[in-house]
C-alpha cells in the first residue's frame, strides 16, 4: 500500500494546514479546489418521457420526444477509444464544446471542441467513455448536439445509427443530463448523496434502480428505489458511510414506469479521489485510498489493523 501527503493546496508548495492532522470541512475544501487528488462531482440525469412499453430505460438524454431520431431507450457503451465525431443539427453552429471522458487507458480527459454545424468535427483524442458535455461558449447552440463514436454517418447533422451514438447535447438544456458515469481508471468514486424524482400530472409509480459494472465484469443491480407520488416524489438519500465505485467501474441509472409519458430524473454527488490519496475529516484514523492490484478493486482500509471495508459489504 502506498500512501502520500493529503491535502496540498493546489498551486503551492511546502507545508500547509491541510497536512498532517485535518480539521476542515473536506467537501467545502475539495469542491473549491483546495485539497490534492480529490475533485467533487455533481452527476445528474433526466429521462423526459417513459412509457410502460419501454421496460427499464437508461436515464439521459436519449429519453425525450424531440429527438429527430426517435427514442434511445439504452444506452450504448463503447468497446474501444472510438468516440470522435461531434455535430450538430443546426448547420450554423459553431460553438465551443467541453467534453469530459476517459482516454484508452481510462485516464480522465477534457477537451474543448468548435462545433461546425453539420460537417463533422474530430476530437483531438479519440473516448473510451465520455462523463460530460456543456457549452463552453458565449453563444447557445441552435441545434442538438451529438457526440458519436467513429464510423457514424448523418442525414444534416442527425445520426443515422442510434447504436453509435454516445452522448446528446439538447439546444434547451446547452448540458448533457445524463446519469451515467465512468470512473477513471487511476481513482475511485465515493458518492454521498443520492436522489431519483418524478414528474406527472396523474398518480404514477416508478422503479429506479442503479447498475455498475467493475472493470472486467458485467452490469449488475446495486440498488433500488420506489418512487410514487401524485405530481411529483422524491427519495434522497445521504449516506454517512460513502458508496465505493472502485477505478474503471462503469454506474448507470435506469428506470422503469408503470404509467405512460413519465418524466424521471435521478444523480448522485461525490468526490472522485486519486488511488493513494488519504481521505481526511474520518477522526485519527484517516481511510487510506489503496493502490490497485492486478485489476482488483480497490479497498477501504483504516489504519487500526483488523478493520476491513469492502464494496461488497457496502451492498
Amino acid at each position: 500500500m502506498a500512501t502520500i501527503l493529503y491535502g496540498t493546496p493546489v498551486g503551492r508548495s511546502g507545508a500547509s494546514p491541510y497536512q498532517g492532522d485535518y480539521s476542515g470541512n473536506y467537501y467545502l475544501d475539495t469542491a473549491r479546489g483546495l485539497i490534492d487528488g480529490s475533485t467533487a462531482i455533481h452527476k445528474f440525469g433526466l429521462a423526459e418521457d417513459v412509457d410502460v412499453a419501454e421496460g427499464d430505460v437508461t436515464i439521459w438524454d436519449g429519453v425525450a420526444n424531440d429527438l429527430d431520431i426517435g427514442l434511445i431507450p439504452n444506452y450504448t457503451f463503447s468497446t474501444q477509444a472510438d468516440i470522435a465525431q461531434l455535430v450538430s443539427t443546426n448547420d450554423t453552429d459553431d460553438t465551443t464544446i467541453y467534453i469530459e471522458g476517459l482516454d484508452a487507458e481510462g485516464k480522465e480527459v477534457t477537451q474543448m471542441v468548435s462545433l461546425a454545424g453539420h460537417t463533422v468535427a474530430t476530437l483531438p483524442t479519440p473516448l473510451f467513455r465520455v462523463n460530460r458535455m456543456y457549452n463552453a461558449n458565449g453563444h447557445e447552440h441552435l441545434g442538438d448536439v451529438y457526440l458519436s463514436a467513429t464510423g457514424q454517418t448523418y442525414t444534416n447533422g442527425v445520426p443515422l445509427s442510434t447504436s453509435l451514438i454516445r452522448s446528446i447535447m439538447h439546444n434547451e438544456n446547452q448540458q448533457t443530463a445524463q446519469a451515467i458515469y465512468s470512473v477513471p481508471s487511476d481513482s475511485d468514486l465515493f458518492i454521498t448523496h443520492g436522489w431519483a424524482s418524478i414528474g406527472k400530472p396523474t398518480t404514477t409509480e416508478v422503479i429506479v434502480t442503479i447498475w455498475k459494472r467493475s472493470w472486467g465484469g458485467v452490469f449488475r443491480k446495486v440498488h433500488t428505489l420506489a418512487l410514487s407520488s401524485i405530481g411529483t416524489g422524491t427519495d434522497h438519500r445521504t449516506y454517512e458511510v460513502p458508496i465505493v465505485m472502485e477505478a474503471g467501474t462503469d454506474l448507470v441509472y435506469k428506470c422503469q414506469a408503470f404509467s405512460n409519458n413519465t418524466t424521471v430524473s435521478a444523480g448522485f454527488h461525490g468526490i472522485v479521489v486519486k488511488n493513494g490519496e488519504k481521505i481526511p475529516g474520518y477522526g485519527p484514523n484517516e481511510i487510506v485510498i489503496s493502490e490497485l492490484v492486478d485489476g482488483v478493486g480497490d479497498q477501504l482500509v483504516d489504519s487500526t489493523p483488523d478493520i476491513l471495508t469492502t464494496e461488497e459489504e457496502i451492498f
